[in-house]
């Protein structure tokens, strides 16, 4: 009989936590499916590259990395992330631009945001195309590429 008991209360826990479950997933699931990803107006502006955030995910990315940054790497690293700067122009046009080495680098061409919510990102001499997935909250922006191995960007809004 204690085993009998023992199995009721297994099953009873597993139970109340599948229900835990769904009940707290289900907003979040709502939630997104109300969040227009392919409306291409959440991007226009001015975005600056969320150094903290970045940072962060970077170290801990690089953390087991077989070749570490030496110190003058990182500085350089940290230099590119603090200054990058993305605009998405209403007309399709786009512009990213950061400090590395001393020296400015800017890249511009065209982007497009497809129904299914994925920026396609196009430099003018048609060489580069990037997907990103959209994940935005509020002034915050995170693009997660498509393709495994670059880490995703996390962008906030800059305020004029």
């Amino acid at each position: 009989m204690n085993t009998t008991t023992s199995n009721r209360e297994m099953v009873l826990f597993r139970s109340l936590f599948i229900v835990g479950l769904l009940c707290w997933l289900t907003p979040s699931v709502l939630l997104a499916q109300t969040e227009d990803r392919s409306d291409p107006a959440m991007l226009y502006g001015v975005w600056l590259m969320d150094a903290d955030v970045q940072m962060q995910k970077s170290v801990m990315a690089t953390r087991n990395s077989k070749k570490p940054l030496n110190e003058k790497q990182e500085g350089y690293r940290l230099e590119s992330i603090k200054s990058r700067v993305y605009v998405f122009h209403e007309n399709g046009n786009f512009e990213a631009s950061w400090v590395s080495r001393g020296g400015t680098n800017i890249v511009s061409g065209i982007w497009e945001i497809s129904k299914d919510g994925i920026l396609q990102l196009t430099t003018e001499d048609n060489k580069t195309s990037l997907a990103y997935s959209i994940s935005q909250n509020k002034n915050r922006l995170v693009l997660t590429p498509e393709i495994t191995g670059p880490q995703s960007l996390h962008l906030k809004r800059m305020e004029l």
